[in-house]
């Protein structure tokens, strides 16, 4: 600013100093324009900055050099062209885009003061607090990255913003990365909001850039002092949100709560009230019933019965849906299910014991052999090798209950349904003593061994051909996979001495 417009006019603007030649420059409209880069590293920073004074001293050489050019248009147009024909139409438009831009002459002579009660601050701080909701992961490396690592809310990071401004500044007045790592901030912030297509967020974004490039360092700083000043007033209010959101989460809770009691209660009186239609069905329905049972003891081989069962509860199924009591049920299976039950029950000695007395020794022999084991089994005997990790909940009294429950039900589908409960119960108590993390099927198998055996449900072996006579063709998903486990650990314990 000492030297005078005429003596530095032609080291000012050649195309060295002022950025380097042919740049595109189309500022203020190209957010993403080179003319940061002369923003950054020429000698308009450097006035821009200095206030009035610098601008005053660009507008002397912007009139000098117009001057010029039109007395030696024709003499020596050849010539530019020939040496710099695109460094210096570029420098020439940066510098006249620059200084015809109003705003840009406008923000340059006004004070920190003027600044912070102009609606053009308060429109870039509510703007810079929309586009800051956006970022939530660090979008740039160095430090903007430093800035943005240490953020969790959108309230922290705008405090971090103005606080890294702040430790790089004396006074307000000698910060050099401020304004550099907001527009970089800013520029991630519009690249991933192009790449996710919000064309929204991009609009909002684009404005902030153009909002920010024509200002100085004292106020990109001052807009981002009131920025964070407006998110400490805010404080107070935003803990009352999330105060209040911390409740509605636990009424909401509440209120789960009763309502899966309330559809727990609904679902026992759906299966109460199929229950006892189904029961008044089959009292009406007694002679074929009893010509059913007679079908069964007439024939004596598994496959026979199996074939006499099938046809029974297919013929019962067609006749009960007839029924005008189930034309709007919405789901017919619950029925059907519930009737063949039924069935079962009606015809349990005939199906669950095939063989009859046979079949009754068969389970009392492997009840002595499971009598006998129960007597010396451990977590660490040698055909089980429980990890030590789980033998503080031995002996899983919780999943043997449900096992010893099977024979209170007189239906496949009943028993079928206390072994993958058991099994299920078993899971969990094993993952709590992993504390939280799934066991593997390694370490799940011998524990239902040991379960297994310390339960020793009666008539296990006719259980076990009862469900894969009648089940077992018809399973999927997860009832197949824990059938699967609990036959398995059957046939094993059968073989430990």
């Amino acid at each position: 600013s000492d030297k005078s417009p005429s003596a530095s006019s032609s080291s000012l603007l050649s195309p060295m100093k002022v950025g380097g030649g042919g740049g595109r420059v189309t500022y203020p409209s190209d957010p993403e324009s080179t003319i940061d880069e002369e923003l950054e590293g020429g000698w308009i920073k450097r006035s821009l900055s200095q206030g009035s004074k610098g601008m005053g001293v660009l507008k002397k050489l912007l009139q000098e050099r117009k001057r010029t050019q039109s007395l030696n248009t024709d003499e020596s147009s050849g010539e530019k062209s020939k040496e710099c024909p695109n460094s210096c139409s570029s420098s020439s438009r940066s510098f006249d885009l620059l200084l015809e831009n109003p705003l840009c002459q406008a923000l340059s002579g006004m004070s920190l003061t003027e600044f912070r009660e102009s609606l053009y601050c308060r429109q870039l701080c509510y703007k810079l607090r929309m586009a800051f909701q956006g970022i939530h992961t660090p979008l740039v490396t160095g430090p903007v990255k430093q800035m943005q690592t240490q953020t969790q809310t959108q309230t922290q990071t705008q405090t971090q913003v103005h606080a890294h401004s702040h430790t790089q500044t004396v006074g307000r007045a000698t910060c050099t990365d401020t304004k550099l790592h907001l527009l970089t901030l800013l520029r991630g912030a519009l690249h991933q909001a192009k790449w996710m297509q919000r064309e929204i967020e991009v609009g909002l974004v684009t404005e902030v850039l153009l909002m920010v490039q024509p200002l100085s360092k004292e106020l990109v700083d001052e807009a981002l002092h009131c920025v964070h000043l407006d998110c400490m007033n805010r404080a107070a209010y935003v803990a009352y949100l999330v105060k209040s959101h911390h409740k509605f989460q636990d009424a909401q809770l509440q209120v789960q709560a009763v309502q899966a009691t309330v559809d727990h209660g609904r679902e026992i009186q759906v299966d109460l009230f199929i229950h006892q239609v189904v029961q008044q069905f089959l009292e009406q329905h007694n002679p074929k019933l009893a010509q059913f049972t007679k079908d069964l003891e007439e024939v004596s081989v598994l496959d026979e019965k199996c074939s006499v069962m099938e046809d029974c509860i297919e013929d019962f199924s067609l006749e009960l849906q007839a029924n005008p009591v189930w034309r709007d049920w919405p789901d017919v299976s619950e029925v059907d299910m519930c009737l063949q039950d039924n069935l079962f029950t009606y015809a349990y000695e005939q199906v669950f014991y095939p063989n009859g007395d046979s079949d009754v020794l068969r389970d009392g022999i492997f009840k002595e052999h499971l009598e006998r084991l129960s007597e010396f089994i451990s977590p660490t005997h040698k055909s089980l090798q429980i990890p030590p990790m789980y033998h503080t909940n031995c002996p899983w009294i919780a999943a043997q209950k449900h096992l010893r429950a099977m024979a209170t039900h007189k239906s496949p589908h009943g028993k079928l349904h206390c072994i993958v409960t058991s099994c299920k119960v078993l899971i969990s108590l094993l993952q709590y003593a992993m504390c939280g993390e799934p066991p593997g099927a390694d370490h799940l198998f011998p524990v239902l061994v040991y379960v297994l055996i310390k339960s020793n449900p009666p008539s296990l072996l006719s259980t076990t051909q009862y469900i894969k006579n009648f089940c077992e063709q018809t399973l999927r998903g997860e009832e197949a996979y824990w059938w699967a486990q609990f036959s398995t650990a059957v046939e094993f314990a059968k073989t430990i001495e």
